[in-house]
């Protein structure tokens, strides 16, 4: 049994059960061990950019096309055909407008996005798809619709069809081609291998903050995020005579610092969903509060997730939330909020008050979070407990909970074993699988973790059963022998799944890192070249299941195959040094590149880019790079949070962002005269 004190300290979620989430469905029963393949082919653009980029852009062209040309189609086909037009017009439009918008826009942008690398795919498949699909059918739609409602519905449904067809078949040809040939994998092409790296410095204590009055400046900063275009997001507290608030959430946008939020009253209205004296914030520093420890999570297309408490204009701190902020129009929108959570229970609370963690967001918009809770109920009855949820930005439907979830749903066990705590600290990957890990009575073993997925089924991927069979692992292998937290996981694009954890082999523990190979259908156990076992899971896993581990002291890029050591040389810099790898403290992004965290022998910290080929500094406090009297050098380490090409620490243009703190005038670090930079480096 996993000890009540380990569970308190860890967060767990005291429940009985799942129930089934919005995109992402959790049922029970007697499951697989685990699922024969990644989630909606998780494997775009990693490893060919131009194969996939043309691929994906007909796929998506014809998607597109097809939707377009069906809601136009069937738009256009009512509006010109009358009744029956739209109704043909709809489903001829949709056909129609779906196989020549598809076809014209999803070849030429599939080709031409294969072949050019995503821009032409984008011209070309938008010319000659609009061309094809729409130029034709638009002239005879258009004249023709109030004579023959349901053909020429069909033909102005060709039209739309095939414009937007061909359009968004082209654009997405083009864009997806460079999107998913790209930015699912990271760009079309790997970035060519770096002989340097390049420092710029996007914020700095002392910086004017952006809108906030003239004068008003910079006084502290978070560690920062990146996503999968080069923006980088941060939390800054500010100071200044005129100031209007504490602190906010910031962006660089490639060219400059923008405000996202901030707890200027003045703004007061801004939250969504609430009241029009509701104000984000505020953001003062307290003894029960950090607002540096507010997540903050990047998804695909600019979308930044973001946890905030929540002000009233009249004075008092409402219920927090988590919200969605877009860069390319700064438009907000409510993920979920303490009133919202509130009315999942059958008799509301009053007075509830949430407090919400935040794992990250799919490409297709479903966010999972954590929350611990309390309230009264009517009739003053003490509420507490916490939870892990799923949101699509208008319902919330519970993964695991306490109070909420029922009994029976444990996959691989009797019909009576129930989960009895589940740990709020998940992960996910950018078509939605989610990892998380619970303990439970009355089966077979004590605790392990799970992966549910938008099919509308969970599987157990492993547990600490006796006598299991585990492919790839030695016969009668027991995992997590002591029945502790599996110490940390993540799961890659194409649902590679890594775990660090114990295992038993006869009458020998050892601490190991495990690897699940969708393609073999194998679980390895990731060691040094000599058979030393990974000690520390360093990172993420990306597209072609590689990770970062620690092995006898030394980090490795690994896969199942596969094993590269990453000290083999030192950078000329650290020649004379003796480097310490810091456990939990690097990112990998899908074409290998890796960022470490170190420490030399005087604990003066750092960090290093692999490039494929060498180790390059990027900041070494010893050397005094970037700057002297650095402090710290921090950034994004939770394997969980490291989710290759959408959000993290490193992303797929060899772009990464930390933190640096140096000491301020008196010499002296961990004052309040401290100095934080933001830094933004790239391989070049």
């Amino acid at each position: 049994m996993v000890p009540a004190t380990k569970l308190l300290r860890a967060r767990w979620i005291l429940c009985a059960g799942l129930v089934a989430v919005v995109g992402i469905v959790l049922l029970g029963g007697g499951c697989p061990q685990v699922p024969t393949g990644p989630d909606d082919g998780g494997t775009d653009g990693g490893t060919d950019g131009g194969t996939d980029g043309g691929t994906d852009g007909g796929t998506d062209g014809g998607t597109d096309g097809g939707t377009d040309g069906g809601t136009d189609g069937g738009t256009d086909g009512g509006t010109d055909g009358g009744t029956d037009g739209g109704t043909d017009g709809g489903t001829d439009g949709g056909t129609d407008g779906g196989t020549d918008g598809g076809t014209d826009g999803g070849t030429d942008g599939g080709t031409d996005g294969g072949t050019d690398g995503g821009t032409d795919g984008g011209t070309d498949g938008g010319t000659d798809g609009g061309t094809d699909g729409g130029t034709d059918g638009g002239t005879d739609g258009g004249t023709d619709g109030g004579t023959d409602g349901g053909t020429d519905g069909g033909t102005d449904g060709g039209t739309d069809g095939g414009t937007d067809g061909g359009t968004d078949g082209g654009t997405d040809g083009g864009t997806d081609g460079g999107t998913d040939g790209g930015s699912d994998g990271g760009t079309t092409t790997p970035p060519d291998v770096a002989a340097s790296v390049n420092l710029t410095c996007v914020a700095e204590t002392g910086d004017q903050v952006p809108g906030q009055p003239t004068g008003t400046n910079f006084t502290a900063l978070s560690d920062p995020v990146i996503d999968g275009e080069g923006r980088v997001a941060f939390w800054g507290l500010f100071e200044g005579d005129r100031a209007d608030g504490n602190g906010g959430l910031y962006v660089w946008d490639g060219e400059q610092v923008v405000k996202a939020i901030d707890d200027n009253p003045e703004s007061a209205g801004i939250v969504p969903n609430r009241e029009t004296d509701h104000y984000f914030g505020d953001f003062l520093v307290k003894t029960d509060f950090d607002p540096f420890a507010q997540p903050i999570a990047w998804g695909a297309n600019g979308r930044l997730l973001f946890v905030s408490r929540v002000s009233k204009g009249t004075g008092g701190r409402m219920a927090g939330g988590i919200y969605r902020w877009r860069v390319s129009d700064g438009d907000i929108v409510r993920v979920v909020d303490g009133d919202q959570l509130g009315q999942m229970f059958p008799n509301p609370p009053i007075l509830f008050d949430p407090d919400f963690s935040l794992a990250g967001v799919s490409d297709g918009g479903t966010a999972i979070f954590g929350a611990d809770y309390f309230g009264f109920l009517d009739g003053g009855t003490f509420l507490q407990g916490t939870g892990v949820f799923a949101s699509d930005g208008t319902t919330i439907t519970t993964l695991a909970d306490v109070n909420l979830s029922e009994a029976g749903d444990v996959p691989d066990q009797g019909a009576t074993t129930a989960f009895s705590a589940i740990n709020i600290e998940t992960t996910m990957n950018r078509s939605g699988d989610t990892l998380f890990q619970g303990a439970y009575t009355s089966g077979e073993g004590s605790i392990g973790v799970y992966l549910g997925r938008g099919t509308g089924d969970a599987w157990r991927v492993i547990d600490n059963r006796t006598g299991g069979s585990w492919t790839g692992l030695p016969v009668g292998s027991q995992v997590n022998p002591d029945a502790e937290l599996y110490e940390s996981f993540a799961i890659g694009p194409a649902a590679h799944i890594a775990i660090e954890t114990r295992l038993k082999v006869g009458s020998t523990i050892r601490q190991t890192v495990l690897l699940y190979d969708w393609s073999a259908g194998t679980w390895t156990q990731l060691t040094g070249p000599l058979g030393e076992p990974a000690m520390e899971l360093l990172s993420g896993v990306n597209d072609d299941g590689e990770l970062v581990i620690l092995s006898d002291g030394s980090p490795y890029l690994v896969s199942a195959t596969e094993r590269t050591q990453l000290d083999a040389v030192l950078p000329t810099e650290l020649a004379a040094a003796t480097v310490s790898w810091d456990g939990s403290g690097g990112a990998i992004n899908n074409y290998g590149r890796v960022v470490l965290r170190f420490t030399d022998q005087n604990d003066a910290p750092g960090l290093l880019f692999w490039t494929g080929e060498e180790l390059l500094v990027a900041a070494d406090a010893g050397g005094g790079t970037p700057a002297d009297d650095i402090v710290a050098v921090s950034a994004v380490t939770d394997p969980r949070r490291d989710r290759p090409g959408r959000s993290g620490m490193l992303n797929d243009s060899d772009e990464f962002t930390f933190r640096v703190v140096t000491a301020g005038e008196d010499g002296t670090g961990d004052t309040d005269d401290d100095v934080y930079a933001i830094f933004l480096a790239s391989g070049e």
